[in-house]
């Protein structure tokens, strides 16, 4: 489940929180994860479309599109023929091949990787920020943010790219340790589309001979 909650970790609406690190240290990154934050946060609902592409040694070893879709701490996604469901109190992780649900219980303790609004409300606690560059990509800036861990992690850098006339996050790579390289693009974003509840929930009445795998 750990590469969905980097895509939450992306994507989750009130991301960033202000942090007080001065301007000359970070080149500007705070104010702008701020600016991104603030504009999400407006949004009552989102939609991203993504296209998720891993690599190693320069190679690449897997890619896949999925959607992910958010409203206040709930969240759905379907990827590399998984399905995940969160209504902030139950998480359902739905594989269609073999018609098997796994069921989990939302558990604020798991701040890290099951509590991805605590994750990330958190997250000037647990990285530096720094503005290494810009790029020029289709007549369009993009600042270019490393997000260094202060504790010893797997990964040594998240970079991500933000377009600085919208403040949209464009795009997010995770460096590991072993020279693998996880990157999630940003497609296409839908904001404020009407979002029933019960998108958030699975039914596993609608799956006949369902193997249900109850972890609570």
């Amino acid at each position: 489940m750990k590469n969905l909650f980097w895509l939450l970790f992306i994507f989750f609406p009130g991301m960033f929180l202000t942090a007080q690190t001065p301007k000359n240290v970070d080149g500007g990154a705070v104010k702008t994860l701020n600016d991104v934050s603030k504009k999400y946060a407006e949004f009552s609902t989102i939609q991203f479309d993504f296209t998720y592409k891993r690599e190693k040694n320069t190679k690449t070893l897997e890619t896949f599109k999925g959607k992910l879709f958010l409203k206040g701490t709930s969240y759905q996604t379907a990827h590399n023929d998984q399905q995940f469901y969160c209504d902030g109190v139950t998480i359902w992780n739905y594989q269609p091949v073999t018609n098997e649900v796994s069921i989990f219980e939302y558990d604020e303790n798991e701040e890290q990787w099951l509590n991805p609004a605590k994750m990330l409300a958190n997250w000037s606690k647990l990285y530096r920020a720094k503005l290494i560059r810009e790029e020029f990509v289709n007549n369009k800036i993009l600042l270019v943010i490393a997000l260094t861990p202060v504790k010893i992690q797997s990964y040594y850098k998240i970079q991500l790219k933000i377009e600085q006339a919208t403040n949209e996050l464009k795009s997010i790579a995770i460096y590991e340790k072993d020279n693998t390289i996880h990157t999630y693009i940003v497609d296409k974003m839908i904001v404020n589309k009407p979002l029933d509840d019960s998108k958030f929930k699975f039914d596993v009445s609608q799956y006949a001979g369902i193997q249900i795998n109850d972890m609570r």
